[in-house]
């Protein structure tokens, strides 16, 4: 009998940006679908706005918030600032939650619940913004 396997229906293919090569083909591997969404929103709350050329308006100004008092305020305008900039920037994602949580002078913790369109199963991003490189 002919044994027929499922293929992945693919919506969202992007490069990552850590360039991870496939071992067997050499070629860079792709991320697909829910994770190409999930990078695609790690990169936005990463990119400080004004950071990409050509796109003078694409990310988040979150930086400005990492030597602000660590007060419920503060987080309050965070998970604005990253729900408007998932708004406009992703339209992919359908959000659930957004929770921050800032420690003084060391960075501002960030969770995001999301749906991505087309899949049901919600997704989590966790991440952490610094002022130094990962």
């Amino acid at each position: 009998f002919p044994v027929t396997i499922a293929q992945e229906q693919v919506f969202f293919k992007d490069l990552p940006l850590s360039f991870t090569v496939h071992p067997v083909t050499k070629d860079i591997s792709m991320v697909k679908n829910e994770e190409a969404v999930k990078s695609a929103l790690r990169n936005l709350l990463k990119t400080p706005e004004g950071a990409r050329p050509f796109r003078p308006d694409y990310g988040v100004n979150l930086l400005r918030y990492l030597f602000e008092p660590a007060t419920y305020a503060t987080e309050v305008s965070i998970n604005k600032e990253i729900a408007e900039a998932i708004q406009r920037f992703e339209p992919r994602v359908q959000l659930i939650a957004i929770e921050s949580k800032v420690k003084e002078n060391e960075g501002i913790d960030v969770t995001i619940q999301y749906t991505v369109t087309g899949f049901q199963r919600p997704q989590v991003l966790e991440t952490t913004i610094t002022t130094r490189l990962r």
